[in-house]
């Protein structure tokens, strides 16, 4: 069985974060970290209001991984469903993987009702997934699903905004969505 741990996906999820924040900071957007509140989202800013980051968008593939189970196995611990169905955030962030050079940095910025709405509407058409079983301190946390949505499904369906923090380069293929 495959093995996922927890302290991994925290600290790439941590990364993410980190780069919110020096975004945030950067336009002199004021916010504050509430990621340790137990609140249903991470941050909260006077702009955006709630939000919820996430680093499960692949620029390269232009694919937005969304969890849909957050645990389907009883016997690791209770079921649960996914962020997306538990957040009470107004904006989804998801900041992108970073695994290529094309952009430095790209955030997506979603109204978290708004791709509720299209997700419930439209999971059919995209495959479930599980993930491995997540480890914690060497015992079972969770196992997760989730589905892969194309950006191209996407766009022109959710109004949304891109931010780009380009170096020199574009990636041309992305287009702005409808601002929300």
């Amino acid at each position: 069985m495959s093995i996922v741990h927890f302290e991994k996906d925290f600290e790439f999820g941590k990364k993410g974060e980190d780069e919110l924040e020096f975004f945030l900071k950067f336009y002199g957007i004021k916010y504050m970290d509430v990621r340790n509140e137990r609140y249903g989202h991470d941050y909260y800013s006077s702009i955006l209001g709630r939000i919820e980051v996430k680093r499960s968008f692949d620029l390269e593939n232009e694919y937005f991984f969304l969890e849909e189970d957050h645990n389907i196995d009883e016997s690791i611990g209770p079921l649960r469903k996914g962020w997306l169905h538990t957040t009470d955030a107004d904006h989804v962030l998801f900041i992108d993987k970073g695994n290529q050079k094309k952009v430095d940095k790209i955030i997506i910025i979603f109204k978290t009702d708004e791709l509720r709405r299209f997700y419930t509407d439209n999971n059919h058409k995209w495959m479930l997934k599980e993930n491995r079983v997540t480890y914690k301190n060497n015992r079972p946390r969770n196992k997760s699903t989730y589905r892969g949505i194309p950006y191209s499904d996407v766009c022109g369906q959710v109004p949304f905004i891109v931010w780009l923090d380009c170096s020199s380069k574009k990636r041309s293929s992305l287009k702005e969505g409808k601002i929300a």
